[in-house]
């Protein structure tokens, strides 16, 4: 059996957002089609990359792992192929949170044993908070400004630096996302949780400066005072 080393690799860590209430739809109204939209994602993606043999995606329930050797000059088709990967979700209506890091990584059929992995992971869980996928600053200064400038990325006034997925693309494909934003965002909206709904104002304000939408709603205004009639 040959020798399981680690390679310095670029690393996604993607969260499904509402994962565990997919789940209880699924089970309870299959008509919902919960556990298709998801798998179709994952199918597409898996076409998506076949064309590059280094590149692997594994997903375990709410978790994908995105991978790839670390080459600088192969930063911004990684990128690209994470911003392809949420715009797929996002079709189906379904939202992701993530990081993106590099470090020792190994990857073989469903074993995973990772540095890189921890570090995207980490990144994910205490600093993405919205929809995004944030890429670590360390990462961003090893590969230079000279093959960052060629990737899909933003920054926002927290000064975190994360993938731009919804610029680009045709008009068609433009108005399908813009209305499955607008149909998350709603979800968001309506939901009881102030986490979910805080997540669905930002969508709205990144939707609105990406696809010049206008789905956010006026912040300030005055109450609707009808509705505190008993």
């Amino acid at each position: 059996m040959t020798s399981a080393v680690f390679e310095q690799s670029y690393v996604a860590f993607l969260d499904v957002l509402g994962f565990s209430e997919m789940v209880d739809r699924a089970v309870s109204q299959p008509e919902a089609d919960e556990l298709n939209r998801l798998y179709r994602c994952h199918i597409a993606a898996r076409n998506l990359a076949a064309a590059d043999r280094e590149l692997s995606i594994i997903q375990f329930s709410d978790s994908v792992v995105i991978s790839r050797p670390y080459d600088p000059s192969q930063f911004s088709s990684f990128i690209k192929m994470v911003a392809d990967y949420q715009r797929l979700l996002l079709s189906e209506r379904i939202l992701c949170r993530g990081g993106v890091s590099r470090g020792p990584h190994y990857a073989k059929e469903a074993f995973v044993m990772s540095a890189g992995l921890i570090d995207a992971y980490l990144l994910e869980s205490r600093r993405a908070r919205y929809p995004r996928v944030i890429v670590s600053e360390d990462l961003l200064k090893l590969v230079g400004s000279k093959f960052i400038r060629k990737s899909p990325l933003l920054q926002e006034d927290d000064g975190v630096v994360f993938v731009d997925f919804l610029r680009g693309g045709r008009s068609r494909e433009k108005q399908r996302l813009a209305d499955a934003a607008r149909q998350c965002i709603t979800t968001c909206r309506e939901h009881a949780s102030s986490s979910v709904l805080e997540k669905g104002v930002w969508l709205a304000a990144y939707t609105d400066a990406a696809l010049g939408t206008t789905l956010s709603l006026e912040r300030f205004g005055s109450p609707d005072w009808a509705s505190f009639d008993i």
